[in-house]
């Protein structure tokens, strides 16, 4: 999965970076504790996008998961008032992409898919998950 935090140039443009770099740690910490409920492993990718790892999880597992994660951050409620969109706190978007262990793929074409269907969350307006897992295709539960 790849985690996206919603308009976070924003937040850092209007608190300042001290104030992005505590947002970024909270994030963290909330991805840490859902994903541990997952058995599932969380890194800071860049910026402030992060990746959750996990193995073993069915479609429907990794969605659930992936709507625990977005429900998580904004349950966090770190207010954003710079953004435009309606919303006054903190989001994330959420891509996820799997890999059957029947087949292999290099971790640059795990990432570019997990990529494109976070994109596609974005796309579709933000603060939710989008899928590449067998098709382009995304869905809610």
């Amino acid at each position: 999965m790849m985690v996206d935090i919603d308009h976070f140039k924003l937040f850092n443009d209007h608190y300042g970076h001290p104030a992005g770099d505590d947002c970024l740690r909270r994030i963290a910490g909330c991805l840490l504790d859902v994903a541990h409920d997952a058995k599932a492993s969380v890194a800071r990718f860049g910026g402030e996008e992060f990746t959750v790892v996990c193995q073993d999880l069915s479609e429907l597992e990794a969605a659930r998961l992936a709507v625990r994660i977005v429900e998580a951050i904004r349950a966090l409620k770190i207010a954003h008032p710079a953004r435009t969109d309606g919303y006054q706190i903190i989001t994330a978007s959420v891509g996820i992409t799997r890999v059957e262990s029947a087949r292999t793929a290099s971790r640059q074409a795990v990432l570019a898919k997990a990529d494109d269907a976070l994109y596609e969350a974005k796309r579709r307006g933000r603060n939710c998950w989008g899928s590449s897992a067998y098709a382009s295709a995304v869905s809610a539960i």
